[in-house]
């Protein structure tokens, strides 16, 4: 009866200890694993890294193209360079043409007054030779009363003669004169209205090739701009994948060394706990002792736990963009026409361009500058001139009220005065010149030298 006692109290006992090894193995499980990452997989790594490669080889092969297209972008400059120096000199060969003009015509005023004076002198002569009648002879002579007078009367006679030979050669050299004058007329009038259809031909072209050239740049900035976003998107892409799987393995690593580090703890608690039962069953007098001892170390177990690390990426940055100077219209856009362009007109050279607008339409300033003039001025009425620093003069003319004075800086689109007909004009409208080197420098075509700048009239 005793030794079954005996025998049942020692099966209790190893029931409560694997019952206290499970509760053991529940309370030491983590509490502070870290969580799972997006693992990307080899497919996606390899379609981003193949992404990567054939951009960079796209850009390595359109590189060559673009530096072709560089040199054509060059090429297209210097053609559009050459084409307004051709216009510019035939616009001075037309000045030049239209002062022929004048001088011709001038020789040719000549000319007349002369012709004129010559044909003056010869009515001189028939009037003298109405008066004086017939030239007297011999027989009248000798029968004459007074000798004297005969005579006097034939030496006269003899002068007239001899003048009126000299005002038919005058009168004749002349006409030749003024026929020489208006030949010479014509060929300079020819001359300055082929010039004038060439100087339009001429800039017609120059503007053609200026818009082909900004066309080629543009296609060429914007070929640039996507290639450049291609590949930053293929490496961003490829980078942020290549991150995922490096946090993806750390990951892994650290979770590879919790659960080893795990199983090592179980290992050894099981070991503990089979010694435990072991030295429990062998003796029985001192479990209850045994049992507080392991209650107070799954205490201790319950109370430790691992915290991983991780490190925040960096944020991107950016690089601002760079302008150049800037250029704008003389009158608000759509308020404007141009009634006369930088061409000869009414035999004259016009050195600008007149853009027709309504009276008192705001006028602006086409670049930021320095106001060298402002006020009244000959032909003009009133007129402002800016200097805007790089060699070139712009020239405003016809306004009524001006809004700037001397000596006042002004920036590109300020309000500077408003349209007006002062001066020399035929109904409201905007004088404006665009001069190199100052006020009395050369002239240049005020539409061609916006156009270049990215401005159209």
């Amino acid at each position: 009866m005793a030794l079954r006692s005996a025998r049942q109290a020692g099966n209790a006992a190893v029931v409560a200890v694997a019952l206290i090894g499970v509760l053991l193995s529940v309370l030491s499980a983590p509490a502070g694993a870290a969580p799972k990452p997006v693992n990307p997989t080899d497919a996606q790594l390899a379609a981003a890294q193949a992404r990567k490669q054939q951009a960079a080889q796209q850009l390595g092969t359109v590189s060559g193209q673009l530096v072709l297209l560089q040199g054509q972008l060059t090429r297209a400059a210097a053609d559009t360079d050459a084409a307004i120096a051709a216009y510019d000199a035939t616009n001075i060969a037309l000045q030049q043409a239209v002062a022929d003009v004048a001088a011709a015509d001038q020789a040719v005023t000549t000319a007349r007054t002369t012709v004129a004076e010559a044909h003056k002198q010869i009515a001189g002569y028939v009037f003298s030779q109405y008066v004086y009648g017939r030239r007297p002879s011999i027989t009248a002579l000798l029968s004459s009363n007074d000798p004297s007078g005969a005579l006097q009367a034939m030496a006269y006679q003899r002068y007239l003669g001899n003048a009126r030979q000299h005002r038919l050669a005058t009168a004749q050299t002349n006409t030749v004169a003024l026929s020489n004058a208006e030949a010479a007329r014509k060929v300079a009038l020819s001359r300055a209205e082929v010039l004038q259809k060439q100087a339009e031909v001429q800039k017609t072209r120059a503007m053609a090739k200026l818009a082909t050239f900004r066309q080629q740049q543009a296609e060429f900035t914007q070929r640039r701009t996507e290639l450049t976003e291609q590949t930053a998107a293929a490496a961003a892409k490829l980078a942020g994948l290549t991150n995922q799987r490096q946090a993806y393995q750390r990951w892994l690593a650290q979770e590879q060394a919790r659960i080893a580090a795990e199983r090592a703890r179980r290992a050894a608690e099981r070991a503990r706990q089979a010694a435990e039962r072991a030295r429990q069953a062998a003796e029985w007098a001192r479990q209850e002792a045994l049992r507080r001892q392991q209650q107070a170390a799954r205490q201790r177990s319950a109370n430790s736990s691992d915290q991983p690390a991780s490190n925040p990426a960096p944020p991107p940055s950016a690089a601002p963009p760079e302008d150049d100077q800037p250029w704008t219209l003389p009158l608000p856009a759509g308020s404007f026409y141009m009634s006369t362009c930088f061409c000869m007109r009414w035999g004259e050279f016009h050195p600008g361009d007149d853009l027709a607008a309504s009276y008192g339409t705001p006028i602006y300033a086409i670049g930021a500058g320095t106001v060298v003039a402002a006020g009244p001025a000959q032909g003009f009425g009133n007129w402002v001139v800016i200097d805007h620093g790089n060699g070139f003069t712009s020239i405003y003319g016809h306004m009524k009220v001006l809004a700037v004075s001397p000596g006042q800086s002004v920036r590109v689109g300020q309000n500077i005065a408003y349209v007006g007909t002062e001066g020399h004009s035929t109904g409201p409208h905007l004088h404006l010149e665009v001069r190199i080197g100052g006020m009395s420098g050369p002239p240049v075509d005020p539409q061609v030298f916006l156009a270049r700048r990215g401005v159209s009239i």
